[in-house]
């Protein structure tokens, strides 16, 4: 009892942790992003870039990449979504009742994007289900925050129940 009663304070303070961390991200990103709008000379991708977010991202791809003939910086686009969600791992994203953790974003980018509604702990391998990760997956120490998105990689559905685990990439 003593031992889940440290392991659960030491998870709540993970979460707390991540959250200042991802708030001070936010902070900095937000501030970035006014800088660079002010700066009217600068392109769009660099702001784009500057800003480092997939909404960010997303916000570049609709407003320059909306013909063929356009400049869409493809190669770079990739390459900093890729930068940006550093890390990867599984996460159960509907219950075994059914119940979706979930919801999708809509966002202009390659791939499928999602949020959840609670914070998560992030896994090498999906539980109860193989070919999914590690066979006897633990948690990583990685936490995707309530509201954060992440790119959906691949699904791995439970035999005998509704539950589903994402493979996920994130930023870490």
């Amino acid at each position: 009892m003593e031992r889940t009663n440290t392991a659960l304070s030491e998870s709540i303070n993970e979460i707390e942790e991540a959250k200042l961390k991802y708030a001070s991200l936010e902070t900095s990103a937000r501030a970035e992003l006014e800088k660079c709008l002010t700066e009217g000379d600068r392109s769009s991708w660099e702001i784009a870039s500057r800003t480092n977010t997939l909404m960010a991202f997303s916000s570049f791809v609709v407003e320059n990449c909306n013909t063929d003939e356009e400049d869409c910086n493809e190669k770079e686009l990739e390459d900093a979504v890729n930068n940006l969600l550093n890390a990867e791992g599984y996460v159960q994203m509907i219950e075994t009742n059914g119940n979706p953790l979930f919801t999708t974003v809509d966002l202009a980018l390659q791939g499928k994007f999602i949020k959840f509604k609670t914070d998560k702990a992030v896994r090498n391998g999906a539980i109860g289900i193989k070919d999914c990760g590690s066979a006897r997956p633990t948690k990583t120490g990685g936490i995707v925050l309530k509201d954060r998105i992440v790119k959906l990689l691949d699904e791995c559905n439970a035999s005998g129940s509704q539950s589903v685990w994402a493979h996920i990439q994130y930023t870490n």
